[in-house]
């Protein structure tokens, strides 16, 4: 009877272990990059309790940002040491208090999360995705935005082509203007894809963007052979259709 008690208290514990055990795992995101093996962490829930090892405050799984600059919040438990984050696959970056926002590109986007222990093994990876859109204007605030750009003496010319790699997005019209008349540029190219409305211009040139400029929200630079393409700085709108 003895023996058959020792049986029975040994089944219950390992059940117990199997509910507290994160078993490891590999995986495959969306983006094709192959997340990092998680690590059984018995002691990982009993630290905090009530609080994961990871917890994504912002930006907010399947919410569409109007903005190129979204703010990032993560919250950690004592069980962790560091938390490192991409987007998209991209090479990893090191989360701190100082970490407030993250420059992004207009369409569907995905963050992966990772936490590590003292001893620099991973014990949670957690992802979503969000989406970042333009300003959805109707014809009529179009045309007020066309107004306003003339009323800034900044010529509106139509162009055939826009280039996406090399790209500065603003966020507003008055940002873009400021930036336009600071470079002693007074024409503007229109570019029509709908429902998208561009407006940009073109700048020749070995230097970067200036990517300390709070308007300066994507910087994103590349060169290529003879001649370069250029550097895009645009202000984008998402035209509502009648």
């Amino acid at each position: 009877m003895k023996q058959l008690k020792s049986i029975i208290i040994l089944i219950a514990v390992g059940t117990v272990a199997g509910l507290i055990l994160v078993e490891g795992y590999n995986s495959v995101n969306d983006f094709g990059t192959r997340n990092e093996t998680l690590e059984s962490t018995p002691e990982l829930q009993s630290t905090t309790p009530g609080l994961l090892p990871i917890q994504i405050l912002s930006p907010q799984e399947n919410t569409t940002y109007v903005a190129f600059r979204i703010p990032i919040d993560i919250k950690t438990n004592s069980a962790v040491a560091k938390i490192t984050y991409n987007i998209n696959g991209a090479p990893n970056a090191t989360y701190t208090e100082d970490t407030k926002t993250v420059s992004i590109t207009m369409g569907p986007h995905q963050l992966n999360v990772y936490a590590f222990d003292a001893k620099g093994k991973i014990i949670e990876y957690k992802t979503l995705t969000f989406t970042v859109d333009t300003p959805h204007i109707t014809q009529e605030e179009l045309q007020t935005t066309i107004d306003y750009f003339e009323s800034q003496e900044l010529t509106i010319e139509p162009a055939s082509v826009f280039l996406i790699k090399g790209s500065v997005s603003f966020e507003s019209k008055e940002e873009f203007t400021a930036f336009v008349k600071a470079q002693g540029i007074t024409t503007i190219k229109r570019y029509d894809e709908a429902p998208l409305v561009r407006f940009f211009i073109n700048i020749y040139g070995d230097q970067p963007p200036i990517s300390e400029s709070p308007s300066c929200v994507v910087c994103m630079y590349e060169s290529y052979g003879n001649p370069p393409i250029p550097v895009i700085y645009s202000f984008a709108v998402k035209l509502i259709q009648p």
